[in-house]
């Protein structure tokens, strides 16, 4: 990512918070994709913007057919994909999904994968 990007990213982390740094960040991202067709590089994915993701589906989620679920797969260049998905058993279908790449993960989403690609998710 160039260096004006990561500026962004970094000035609005400072001023609002973490939250706004991934905002900024996909923001920046969906620029670069339309300018470059290039994926933006997030520098870290957090846990709670995660399940903020997926309290958005919670009507959907019964926690039994239709389920929420992170599958995490470390790429060749040692960045992090992690992919949310609401995901329905029964017939394999993905109800929703979304997709994001980070030079790091939270230690509460490496726990919770702890060497699992894809787990399951209780949301309440």
């Amino acid at each position: 990512m160039d260096p004006i990007s990561l500026g962004i990213i970094f000035i609005g982390k400072a001023l609002l918070g973490k939250g706004a740094a991934v905002a900024t960040a996909k923001v920046v991202g969906a620029a670069a994709v339309g300018a470059a067709a290039t994926t933006a590089v997030l520098a870290y994915i957090y846990w709670e913007d995660i399940l903020s993701w997926f309290k958005k589906y919670s009507h959907q989620i019964d926690n039994k057919d239709t389920v929420a679920r992170t599958i995490l797969k470390l790429k060749s260049d040692g960045n992090y994909k992690v992919i949310k998905q609401v995901f329905r058993k029964s017939s394999q279908q993905v109800i929703a999904q979304d997709m994001e790449i980070s030079e790091h993960i939270d230690p509460q989403l490496a726990k919770k994968h702890s060497g699992k690609k894809t787990v399951q998710h209780y949301i309440s």
